[in-house]
Protein backbone atom coordinates (compact mmCIF):
# COMPACT_ATOMS: atom_id res chain seq x y z
CA UNK A 1 0.00 0.00 0.00
CA UNK A 2 1.34 3.44 -0.83
CA UNK A 3 1.88 6.17 1.70
CA UNK A 4 -1.10 8.11 0.28
CA UNK A 5 -3.29 5.00 0.55
CA UNK A 6 -2.23 4.43 4.16
CA UNK A 7 -2.98 8.03 5.08
CA UNK A 8 -6.39 7.72 3.45
CA UNK A 9 -7.23 4.53 5.37
CA UNK A 10 -6.17 6.14 8.67
CA UNK A 11 -8.27 9.21 7.82
CA UNK A 12 -11.39 7.17 7.00
CA UNK A 13 -11.05 5.01 10.11
CA UNK A 14 -10.49 8.10 12.28
CA UNK A 15 -13.52 9.78 10.75
CA UNK A 16 -15.66 6.70 11.40
CA UNK A 17 -14.53 6.47 15.03
CA UNK A 18 -15.10 10.18 15.59
CA UNK A 19 -18.61 10.18 14.16
CA UNK A 20 -19.64 6.90 15.76
CA UNK A 21 -18.52 7.88 19.22
CA UNK A 22 -19.24 11.58 18.94
CA UNK A 23 -23.00 11.25 18.67
CA UNK A 24 -23.49 9.78 22.14
CA UNK A 25 -23.54 12.34 24.94
CA UNK A 26 -22.02 11.44 28.27
CA UNK A 27 -25.28 12.26 30.04
CA UNK A 28 -27.47 10.40 27.53
CA UNK A 29 -29.89 7.87 29.03
CA UNK A 30 -28.90 4.23 28.76
CA UNK A 31 -31.60 2.09 30.34
CA UNK A 32 -34.99 1.42 28.78
CA UNK A 33 -36.67 3.39 31.56
CA UNK A 34 -34.37 6.36 31.02
CA UNK A 35 -34.84 6.19 27.26
CA UNK A 36 -38.63 6.04 27.63
CA UNK A 37 -38.55 9.14 29.84
CA UNK A 38 -36.25 10.91 27.39
CA UNK A 39 -38.63 10.02 24.55
CA UNK A 40 -41.54 11.63 26.39
CA UNK A 41 -39.47 14.75 27.08
CA UNK A 42 -38.28 14.97 23.47
CA UNK A 43 -41.81 14.65 22.07
CA UNK A 44 -43.05 17.30 24.50
CA UNK A 45 -40.33 19.71 23.36
CA UNK A 46 -41.10 19.20 19.68
CA UNK A 47 -44.84 19.57 20.34
CA UNK A 48 -44.25 22.84 22.20
CA UNK A 49 -42.16 24.18 19.34
CA UNK A 50 -44.72 23.18 16.69
CA UNK A 51 -47.57 24.62 18.75
CA UNK A 52 -45.72 27.91 19.17
CA UNK A 53 -45.00 28.05 15.44
CA UNK A 54 -48.66 27.35 14.66
CA UNK A 55 -49.86 30.12 16.95
CA UNK A 56 -47.74 32.71 15.12
CA UNK A 57 -48.88 31.50 11.71
CA UNK A 58 -45.69 29.65 10.79
CA UNK A 59 -46.56 26.11 11.77
CA UNK A 60 -48.81 23.33 10.65
CA UNK A 61 -51.83 22.02 12.51
CA UNK A 62 -51.01 18.54 11.28
CA UNK A 63 -47.44 18.73 12.62
CA UNK A 64 -48.66 19.86 16.03
CA UNK A 65 -51.24 17.05 16.04
CA UNK A 66 -48.66 14.43 15.06
CA UNK A 67 -46.28 15.51 17.82
CA UNK A 68 -49.05 15.52 20.42
CA UNK A 69 -49.93 11.96 19.41
CA UNK A 70 -46.26 10.97 19.52
CA UNK A 71 -46.07 12.49 23.00
CA UNK A 72 -49.13 10.48 24.05
CA UNK A 73 -47.71 7.31 22.45
CA UNK A 74 -44.42 7.83 24.27
CA UNK A 75 -46.31 8.13 27.54
CA UNK A 76 -48.38 5.02 26.77
CA UNK A 77 -45.21 3.07 25.95
CA UNK A 78 -43.96 3.78 29.46
CA UNK A 79 -46.69 1.42 30.62
CA UNK A 80 -49.07 3.96 32.12
CA UNK A 81 -52.19 2.50 33.70
CA UNK A 82 -55.19 3.80 35.59
CA UNK A 83 -55.07 7.43 36.64
CA UNK A 84 -51.71 8.09 34.99
CA UNK A 85 -53.02 6.91 31.61
CA UNK A 86 -56.25 8.86 32.09
CA UNK A 87 -54.15 11.96 32.84
CA UNK A 88 -52.06 11.48 29.67
CA UNK A 89 -55.22 11.14 27.58
CA UNK A 90 -56.76 14.17 29.28
CA UNK A 91 -53.62 16.19 28.54
CA UNK A 92 -53.69 15.18 24.87
CA UNK A 93 -57.36 16.18 24.67
CA UNK A 94 -56.55 19.52 26.27
CA UNK A 95 -53.76 20.08 23.75
CA UNK A 96 -56.14 19.33 20.88
CA UNK A 97 -58.73 21.75 22.29
CA UNK A 98 -56.06 24.45 22.60
CA UNK A 99 -54.97 23.85 19.01
CA UNK A 100 -58.59 24.02 17.85
CA UNK A 101 -59.05 27.36 19.62
CA UNK A 102 -55.87 28.73 18.03
CA UNK A 103 -56.91 27.53 14.57
CA UNK A 104 -60.42 28.96 14.99
CA UNK A 105 -58.82 32.33 15.68
CA UNK A 106 -56.63 31.98 12.59
CA UNK A 107 -59.63 31.10 10.45
CA UNK A 108 -61.48 34.19 11.71
CA UNK A 109 -58.53 36.42 10.79
CA UNK A 110 -57.98 34.75 7.42
CA UNK A 111 -54.60 33.24 8.31
CA UNK A 112 -55.85 29.64 8.01
CA UNK A 113 -58.43 28.04 5.71
CA UNK A 114 -61.75 26.82 7.08
CA UNK A 115 -60.65 23.24 6.46
CA UNK A 116 -58.06 23.65 9.22
CA UNK A 117 -60.85 24.29 11.73
CA UNK A 118 -62.65 21.17 10.51
CA UNK A 119 -59.47 19.11 10.92
CA UNK A 120 -58.93 20.54 14.41
CA UNK A 121 -62.49 19.57 15.34
CA UNK A 122 -61.75 16.03 14.14
CA UNK A 123 -58.61 15.89 16.29
CA UNK A 124 -60.58 16.98 19.35
CA UNK A 125 -63.30 14.35 18.78
CA UNK A 126 -60.65 11.67 18.22
CA UNK A 127 -58.90 12.59 21.48
CA UNK A 128 -62.22 12.55 23.34
CA UNK A 129 -62.98 9.11 21.89
CA UNK A 130 -59.61 7.74 23.03
CA UNK A 131 -60.28 9.20 26.45
CA UNK A 132 -63.79 7.73 26.62
CA UNK A 133 -62.52 4.27 25.69
CA UNK A 134 -60.24 4.16 28.72
CA UNK A 135 -62.94 4.95 31.24
CA UNK A 136 -64.47 2.01 33.05
CA UNK A 137 -68.11 1.32 32.14
CA UNK A 138 -70.70 2.74 34.48
CA UNK A 139 -72.61 0.37 36.69
CA UNK A 140 -76.33 0.82 36.62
Amino acid sequence: MTRTGSVMVVFVVSLFIATAGGSARADAPHTATQLAKARVAAAAKVYSATEAALKVGRGSLDQAYVWSVRWLDAERDRGLRGKALARALHDHTARMKALAAAVDQQVKTGVAPATSALAADYYVVEAQLWQARTKPPRRE
